[in-house]
């Protein structure tokens, strides 16, 4: 059997180091959630920059070296490391000329504590800003959202086979447009008069994909209209405007491991990932705090008719797309995920 495909982050979340994390647009999920109902770990991350933002000259030009030495999981650091930088940003202390201040932040983790430290220059050495975080709270913080309750509409269904899809919706929530990646091509929908309507083919450089072993997907790029196509051995950069070109280079991307999905119950963001299962078996999405380990319990869970092959998250995190292999039917079918209030 072919292996079974992982989900990915957005290419604006994962490529979050040095220079280029230093001036990234503040994503999509700080606007649609207020900086009073973050979770405790953005508290702790805005709680940092305020200190390295008292210790910083107003005038210098920084950057930033981040170290994970406890190996907090990639999406909780990476939430970390946005809402520090988007407090930074806030009260101005990151500029947008050539560095001359390097900020080392790093993560250490005690038995009770998680330990953030930034080390910030000074003309008589250095200044560090530390702030601790209790691990009970990030359990209680957790606890705090049992009520979520995932979601599924399914939107497309085929019988050959889907590497990966993404939905567009339009500013007032209506459906736009759906990119498909098949084996061979790229197919671009439209929704329109209640159905989705092909309005474009982009052939794939290299003839056919074979899916046997294939990992890959299509990962929306945020406050844009671009996407990052992943394909065994290639990348490729298209969009969701009609007749827009498919430009591909060699490059071997790995996946990440899910997905975030922002909640208007409780106006946060949370980790989406599907289950450890196999290709002969159903599978699950489950939602995760991600702020806490990977082995934490889940807050919700939604069972599906077969493996998942791919994730992606909409503009602004307000739904992801999930394609599932249907066991029963054999076919390949795109569902829209969203998170409910429960009672």
């Amino acid at each position: 059997m072919f292996a079974k495909q992982n989900s990915f982050l957005p290419r604006s979340l994962r490529v979050l180091r040095y220079r280029r994390f230093l001036f990234f647009p503040t994503v999509a999920f700080f606007f649609l959630f207020p900086r009073a109902q973050a979770g405790v770990l953005e508290d702790a991350a805005q709680a940092l920059a305020r200190k390295v933002a008292t210790v910083t000259p107003r005038t210098a030009a920084v950057t930033f070296l981040w170290t994970n030495n406890a190996g907090l999981p990639d999406g909780q650091w990476e939430a970390f490391q946005q809402a520090f930088m988007d407090e930074l940003e806030i009260r101005g202390t990151v500029t947008r000329t050539d560095p001359n201040v390097q900020v080392r932040v790093a993560f250490a983790l005690t038995p009770a504590h998680f330990v953030f430290t930034a080390s910030v220059p000074a003309a008589d050495g250095e200044r560090a800003c530390i702030v601790t975080l209790s691990r009970s709270a990030l359990a209680a913080d957790s606890l705090r959202a049992a009520s979520l309750i995932l979601q599924q509409e399914l939107i497309w269904r085929q019988p050959e086979p889907i590497l990966g899809a993404a939905e567009k919706t339009s500013t007032s929530g209506q459906r736009d447009a759906m990119l498909v990646l098949k084996q061979d091509a790229i197919t671009l929908y439209r929704f329109e008069k209640d159905q989705w309507i092909l309005r474009d083919v982009r052939t794939l450089p290299g003839g056919e994909v074979r899916l046997r072993g294939a990992r890959g997907g299509i990962i929306p790029e945020q406050h844009s209209d671009s996407v990052r196509v992943v394909l065994p051995g290639q990348v490729c950069e298209t969009a969701f405007a009609e007749k827009s070109k498919l430009a591909c280079r060699a490059e071997n991307a790995s996946p990440g491991e899910g997905v975030l999905l922002g909640s208007a119950c409780d106006r946060r963001v949370w980790w989406l990932k599907s289950g450890a299962g196999d290709w002969t078996e159903t599978d699950q999405l489950v939602l995760r705090n991600p702020s806490l380990e990977k082995a934490s319990p889940s807050i919700s869970e939604l069972d599906v008719a077969g493996p998942v092959v791919s994730l992606s998250a909409e503009e602004g995190f307000r739904a992801a797309a999930a394609v599932v292999f249907n066991l029963s039917t054999g076919n390949y079918e795109v569902y829209r995920i969203t998170l409910a209030c429960g009672n």
